[in-house]
């Protein structure tokens, strides 16, 4: 068999190099055999040991995007069907009438699944909202559009009001007479996501519960109710 020349073996040489450079790795591969299946809603589980709790707030979101959006991202569903991401996506599904859905099947079990599915959740909290870009997007879409993205008007308004507060961190807390020319104040409570649509819900129920209005009489309702005199309406409230 003729020997092959210096040019030859270069090329061949090259050859083999680019091949295992460009040789798929494991997660391409597995990403590769990634299929979207279409389901019956019925043959999934959701996740009893999930650690993600979806309050009424937030399935009414989710339900109100698929309707308008149609399915945009697909839950992440174990071979033996039990959903460990996207468990409010497949109960609103349901609670609007699907029957079926696409979902992505993964390889993960045991403690790996548990992990990716907080993960998966955890990572979304550290991102967070440019909420003047955020308030000018809104504002730019009309009336049914805005319906469908999870926004309220009464938090657009409290966004856009925000940005017009002048920061007071510096300023004593009891200090009565830096406050006195200012007619509307603002009090900002900090919740994570989780926390908020809990407390969300709940500020409604009691809302509707007791004829009050708005959050600000709820909050002062409640004060009223452990012995603090804060408003004269709730003093004479049930």
């Amino acid at each position: 068999m003729p020997r092959k020349n210096k040019k030859q073996e270069d090329t061949a040489a090259g050859l083999k190099r680019s091949d295992q450079q460009n040789a798929p790795s494991a997660a391409d591969t597995a990403k590769a055999h990634r299929q979207i299946e279409r389901v019956q809603i019925s043959d999934l589980q959701l996740d009893p040991q999930n650690l993600r709790k979806h309050g009424k707030r937030s399935l009414e979101a989710i339900a109100s995007s698929l309707q308008r959006f149609g399915q945009q991202r697909q839950p992440i569903v174990t071979s033996d069907g039990v959903v460990i991401a996207g468990n409010g996506l497949v109960a609103a599904a349901e609670s609007i009438g699907w029957t079926e859905i696409d979902i992505v099947r993964t390889t993960l079990t045991g403690e790996e699944a548990r992990a990716y599915a907080i993960a998966d959740n955890r990572s979304a909290e550290f991102s967070e909202w440019n909420q003047e870009e955020l308030a000018a997007t809104l504002r730019s879409f009309d009336a049914e559009l805005l319906s469908f993205v999870g926004f309220t008007g009464d938090e657009l308004d409290a966004m856009q009001f925000a940005a017009t507060v002048e920061p007071e961190d510096d300023k004593p807390r009891f200090d009565h007479d830096a406050y006195a020319s200012r007619v509307l104040k603002q009090i900002v409570l900090v919740y994570n996501l989780e926390q908020y649509n809990l407390i969300y819900d709940a500020l409604a129920d009691y809302a509707d519960k007791h004829g009050l209005s708005d959050n600000s009489e709820v909050i002062a309702h409640l004060l009223e109710k452990n012995g603090h005199a804060v408003s004269i309406r709730v003093a004479q409230s049930d």
